[in-house]
């Protein structure tokens, strides 16, 4: 509760004609002074009353991109009838966004029940991972002299995922040749397997998995038979050691854009679930994400890099030696500052993802 600026003038001037009748000894400003505590009681009992019987609900999508517009609603459900009188809500959950109202809507979807809903769009600035701050709903009904806040705290959290780029298609073979010093390793997978003869076409098989050329040719329908692809590991090692704290975060939106870039390449393909996929993240704690390990990689690998901090020390020249030689046919891909710039150059005139 607080006494409004409009309520602290108004119980000055009502004191005022107190004591002037108090001094004065003048019965009606006496009695003037009594009434007019009148509006101070009422605007002291029904604001509550208002901010009692609210509900109030948030819908927000679960991650977003640094500087992607997102819609940010919040509707109050009202069985009183007051409904949502003298009612404003501070709806700003992060300073780490920036809020604009768009609209305000009022229904009643249920006799009884009103409905007021707020529309925001929101903009984040930086990845990470954001708590949002309570709803604050403030009502000073019906005078606007004193006015009440009711908190409704979810605890809710939203996360900032980093920035994607456009990579070069098929940019792992030009990285992994500017990277490998003459090494080989086994290519991503493009494709179900290799071509292996024709059998009969089932209602369980894809349509565009037909030879109509074959089919026509035999007058039946046949489909292309292919070889199971082999296994494929993969492993992508980022050590962000990195004094240039703007490198560094162009350096994480490049890990995310492999990342992402992998995996819809690689479930186009229908081999994802044949990849085995490893994210080693030498950052401030040494983490890593494997296929093996969770169901959801994708998701769980973009929440590790939203997240992600700084090392304090770069990695060890033996760590890479190592790693390539407990996985001799995995595909390592390394990024670290002393090969930053040369991968930037590659990537960087792609525009960035919408």
């Amino acid at each position: 509760m607080r006494i409004t600026p409009t309520g602290r003038y108004y119980l000055i001037l009502l004191v005022i004609i107190f004591l002037a009748g108090l001094r004065r000894e003048v019965n009606l400003l006496i009695l003037i002074s009594a009434l007019m505590m009148g509006p101070m009681i009422f605007n002291f009992f029904l604001p509550w009353r208002v901010l009692r019987s609210l509900q109030c609900r948030r819908f927000f999508p679960e991650a977003c991109y640094p500087d992607e517009k997102i819609t940010f609603s919040v509707q109050l459900f009202s069985p009183s009838y007051y409904r949502f009188c003298g009612v404003t809500l501070n709806a700003s959950p992060s300073p780490q966004a920036t809020f604009h109202l768009e609209k305000i809507h009022e229904t009643s979807p249920q006799q009884g029940i009103y409905q007021r809903q707020y529309q925001f769009s929101a903009t984040f600035t930086r990845r990470g991972e954001y708590t949002l701050a309570p709803t604050v709903v403030q009502s000073d009904y019906p005078f606007g002299l004193i006015a009440f806040q009711r908190s409704f705290d979810a605890n809710e959290k939203i996360l900032v995922l980093p920035s994607l780029i456009s990579l070069p298609q098929e940019w792992w073979k030009i990285y992994e040749r500017e990277n490998s010093e003459g090494e080989q390793h086994p290519s991503v997978p493009s494709s179900l397997g290799d071509f292996s003869g024709l059998r009969k076409w089932t209602p369980s098989d894809l349509l565009h998995h037909i030879h109509w050329r074959a089919s026509a040719r035999h007058e039946q329908l046949l489909v292309q038979k292919f070889e199971s692809p082999r296994q494929m590991e993969l492993i992508l090692l980022a050590d962000f050691y990195d004094t240039d704290e703007e490198r560094f975060e162009k350096t994480v939106s490049l890990v995310a854009s492999m990342i992402d870039d992998l995996y819809h390449h690689l479930e186009k393909a229908h081999v994802w679930t044949q990849t085995r996929v490893q994210l080693v993240l030498l950052g401030k704690e040494v983490q890593t994400i494997d296929t093996l390990d969770t169901s959801d990689f994708y998701h769980n690998a973009m929440r590790a890099l939203a997240v992600a901090e700084r090392s304090g020390q770069p990695c060890a020249p033996s760590y890479w030696a190592e790693f390539s030689q407990r996985n001799p046919e995995s595909l390592l891909l390394f990024v670290q500052a002393a090969t930053y710039d040369t991968v930037w150059e590659k990537v960087s005139p792609s525009l960035p993802k919408s």
